[in-house]
């Protein structure tokens, strides 16, 4: 059976009603995603060191003989653990002195007390004898101090990070013994521009974090130092970085601080959303019953998430899967 063939003009508007079939099929086919803007956070980052809350250097209080060194470098230690010991001798003989004038000066008092009550002493003799046995006892109590001091002990748990002696040297007051530090609790120590720590709340460290090898550390508070540094125009702030035994940090390395300054109006859309070719970025978004893909300048990704600079308008609707769109298009035609 012979069929006529179609005029030009009705080819063109059967082409033109198939190619709008074909768009409905695809817009049906696709899933969406209506542009909105929101609220995000903006971020400032900066280069923070960790380091150590509790840290520091033990120096000898007392002169004398390194006896015994219980820990070395790298050592971990418990509070109230013997780190060294200093010979004793001549500690535990002005103790025993001390004791001795103390017991002494104390019978003394008691002797010129009952003096006075029987009127036998005066008032200015049984005061300086008073005056003796406070003497005495504040020897004594200095002398038990020194003898103390030749027992030195791990103010806290951690580890020990140099010793400054050797067994058999002779030590003096203030002379450095060992040094050491806690792995926890830490904290991290940046300088922030001046015109950015004027806009700190207090508060800002709850929406600030820590970055180190794609971990992520919460911080518990912050503290922005008092004054400025005159020669970069930056303030020093400290912040408590909240234990993370999983991911633990380590005191001397070097993070990436997250830092929240303020909250800005801004449009983003699902990663799988933009179809990326070389430097160029679209997205397909949807016009009537098909999709037209348009060039965008694309920002930051955050999560799952990336930021649109131009190119769309809050209430734009584009696919959201853009090479499944690109797909749908390609076996349409």
């Amino acid at each position: 059976m012979l069929t006529k063939p179609l005029s030009r003009p009705a080819a063109r508007y059967s082409a033109a009603l198939i190619s709008l079939f074909i768009s409905m099929a695809v817009a049906a086919n696709t899933a969406t995603y209506q542009v909105e803007a929101t609220s995000t956070t903006d971020f400032l980052t900066l280069d923070a060191k960790v380091e150590a809350v509790n840290a520091g250097t033990i120096s000898a209080q007392t002169s004398g003989t390194i006896e015994s060194l219980n820990f070395d470098v790298n050592d971990a230690v418990k509070a109230g653990q013997v780190l060294l010991t200093i010979r004793d001798t001549q500690q535990k003989a002005a103790l025993a002195q001390a004791n001795a004038m103390h017991e002494d000066a104390q019978l003394l008092l008691k002797r010129n007390r009952a003096l006075l009550k029987k009127g036998t002493l005066s008032q200015g003799e049984f005061d300086r004898t008073q005056a003796q046995a406070k003497s005495a006892q504040a020897a004594l109590v200095q002398a038990q101090e020194q003898l103390s001091y030749t027992v030195v002990k791990a103010p806290y748990s951690g580890v020990v990070s140099a010793r400054h002696v050797e067994l058999g040297e002779t030590v003096n007051p203030g002379q450095p013994l060992m040094s050491g530090f806690s792995l926890q609790p830490l904290r991290a120590v940046t300088d922030i521009p001046a015109s950015i720590a004027q806009q700190l709340s207090d508060d800002s460290y709850q929406t600030s974090y820590l970055s180190s090898a794609g971990k992520q550390h919460q911080l518990t508070a912050m503290t922005l130092f008092p004054y400025a540094d005159s020669r970069f125009n930056s303030v020093r702030a400290r912040f408590d970085i909240k234990p993370d035994l999983q991911a633990p940090l380590l005191p001397g390395s070097w993070v990436q601080l997250k830092l929240a300054k303020g909250e800005s109006e801004k449009l983003q859309i699902p990663a799988s959303a933009l179809l990326q070719r070389g430097e160029l970025s679209a997205v397909y978004v949807q016009q009537e019953q098909t999709f037209v893909l348009r060039y965008v300048r694309a920002g930051k990704r955050s999560g799952q998430h990336i930021q649109i600079i131009s190119g769309l308008r809050a209430g734009d609707v584009i696919a959201v899967n853009a090479l499944q769109a690109l797909k749908a298009q390609e076996n349409a035609q």
